[in-house]
């Protein structure tokens, strides 16, 4: 999931409605500008007949007399559409963007081998607030392991990682990227961009998503870094695997990812209702995009992982 996000307002005034006698045709005109915006962005763009899809939704609703009418639509639309990755959350639904009370995970770190420096990352979904914090708490536990000993590389334990916004787990971890292109996205016109990771900034195409003030020399650079995977690695956790796929000296173990692999565009409506809406497709360093999800380049069992990555990295090549 996001996230990372550029943030889409969408100034409706439905939200102020249900205290006001509006028209009942408002309710439908809010869906129907809603439904334009998410025909024009979606992934599936091109792939689907939309004015029978529309037709369908329409059917679906008595008629249009609330706000919680044309959100029904709304969902149900994502429904249809059936991209993997979209949703639709619902104002009364507790979500966890629109709290501050969300904890921090605790990044796992650990000397593996002979003097591997192994880091599990959790993801977080979250506000940009914490997701900041989370960035600043990955670099710190990066550069706390590399100062600890001298090591002959790293491991990046994903095979957990739910994902979250796109570039907080890549910001805190820069310092290992040996390219600062980090991944490729195509939209729905065939159109490409490209993904940068600097030590201090992070870009979605020209813009600046977001940034770290932080220490960035590793005394252990340029080594070798296994990246570990499974179908519990989700969303932004995918993307990650596939930015060391950018790197060199990089290779990914375990087994292919969950197939989350877009990015997750989010619409905040006034009444604090979310749309993430897929517009975009990761893709490979071949700019093939992965809709399946994220292949390892070594194949093995989840409990055979580490020590899969570990004779790697303490192989001569």
């Amino acid at each position: 999931m996001k996230l990372t996000i550029y943030l889409f307002v969408l100034t409706l005034l439905l939200s102020a409605c249900q205290n006001t006698k509006e028209p009942e045709w408002t309710y439908e005109a809010f869906f129907e500008q809603a439904f334009e915006i998410i025909k024009q962005e979606s992934i599936k763009k091109n792939d689907i007949n939309w004015a029978a899809l529309k037709q369908d939704v329409k059917d679906s609703i008595t008629r249009f007399a609330s706000n919680q009418d044309a959100y029904d639509a709304i969902k149900y639309t994502v429904e249809l559409i059936d991209d993997g990755h979209s949703v639709f959350v619902d104002a009364t639904t507790p979500n966890r963007l629109s709290t501050d009370t969300i904890s921090i995970p605790q990044i796992k770190t650990d000397i593996v081998g002979d003097s591997i420096g192994y880091l599990k990352l959790p993801g977080l979904v979250a506000n940009d607030s914490i997701t900041h914090q989370y960035s600043s708490v990955i670099r710190k536990a990066l550069l706390d392991l590399d100062k600890s000993a001298a090591l002959s590389g790293w491991i990046i334990d994903l095979r957990e990682n739910s994902g979250g916004k796109l570039g907080s787990e890549c910001l805190g971890l820069a310092p290992l990227f040996s390219d600062t292109l980090v991944g490729l996205s195509r939209n729905n016109q065939n159109e490409l961009r490209t993904i940068v990771c600097k030590n201090d900034r992070f870009y979605f195409g020209d813009v600046l998503i977001d940034t770290l003030i932080c220490e960035r020399s590793l005394s252990n650079h340029d080594k070798k870094v296994a990246v570990l995977t499974s179908n519990n690695t989700v969303s932004a956790g995918e993307f990650l695997a596939l930015a060391f796929m950018f790197q060199d000296s990089t290779r990914v173990f375990g087994t292919r990812t969950r197939g989350k692999t877009s990015h997750l565009q989010l619409m905040t409506f006034k009444s604090n209702a979310l749309l993430l809406l897929a517009v975009e497709e990761y893709c490979d360093i071949n700019k093939n995009s992965v809709p399946d999800g994220v292949y390892p380049e070594v194949e093995c069992l989840s409990e055979d992982c580490i020590t899969e990555a570990i004779d790697w990295i303490e192989s001569a090549t």
